[in-house]
């Protein structure tokens, strides 16, 4: 089949094309999705071994017998893990800190909500119940509060870390999808202009051959025309 009559298959390029970009920018939304969901999984898992470890570190009875050793234990696992626990704090029945640890606000009676708007954005904040023996804890004698949660403040960065590699994962997709559709177009352009070209050249081939037999026809009509005259011309003599 000649090229000039041949028909690229547009619509087919265009559909695999179309069909490329949906699949590889729905697998690079969902890998953003999901990366999101495990960056926040991540924080919730290391936020509450971070809980746990301050509840392990306090042994029996001490453990509901003084706050003091709350503030001390609080205050080792902030200097053993500086740049990723950064609030640790226990709360009682209503809602109010009785002690806290690392990135505080100006105002030291701030509540929970409080606490969370005044300082830095960035961190994530997991809230552990503690399991209280009978009785409750015995610091209603001493402060005139019972403790019953551990709040704990730790850094995002793992979770932005994920997060922004998904973004440029998303973005690598977004380019190589354009890249995708500029090259298509490209190739459509390239082609049409070939069968252009083959056109314009089968067009001059062929009236080029129309000439040429023109020619030859010309040529071998003048031979008998020429023939023809030549015995016209004998007869009229010969009947003068």
């Amino acid at each position: 089949m000649k090229l000039a009559n041949s028909k690229f298959p547009t619509g087919r390029l265009l559909l695999l094309v179309s069909l490329i970009s949906a699949a590889l920018l729905a697998s690079a939304l969902h890998t953003f999705v999901k990366m999101g969901e495990l960056g926040h999984e991540l924080l919730d898992k290391q936020a509450r071994e971070v809980a746990m470890s301050v509840n392990r570190s306090i042994p029996g009875p001490q453990k509901w017998s003084s706050l003091a050793l709350w503030e001390q234990t609080m205050d080792r696992i902030i200097q053993d893990e500086p740049g990723t626990v950064l609030f640790l704090g226990v709360i009682d029945d209503t809602g109010r800190i009785l002690i806290r640890k690392g990135r505080t606000p100006p105002n030291p009676d701030a509540g929970i909500e409080e606490l969370k708007q005044a300082t830095d954005p960035e961190i994530f904040w997991y809230e552990h119940g503690l399991s209280q023996g009978r009785g409750g804890p015995p610091w209603a004698a001493e402060r005139g509060f019972r403790g019953s949660s551990l709040l704990v403040g730790i850094s995002r960065e793992p979770a932005e870390i994920l997060k922004g590699q998904a973004y440029r994962h998303l973005l690598i997709s977004c380019l190589t999808v354009v890249s995708l559709w500029i090259l298509a177009i490209y190739l459509l352009r390239i082609f049409r202009r070939l069968l252009e070209s083959r056109t314009r050249e089968e067009s001059a081939k062929h009236l080029a051959s129309l000439g040429q037999m023109s020619a030859t026809l010309a040529h071998e009509i003048r031979n008998p025309l020429g023939a023809m005259k030549g015995l016209s011309q004998v007869v009229l003599e010969e009947q003068r």
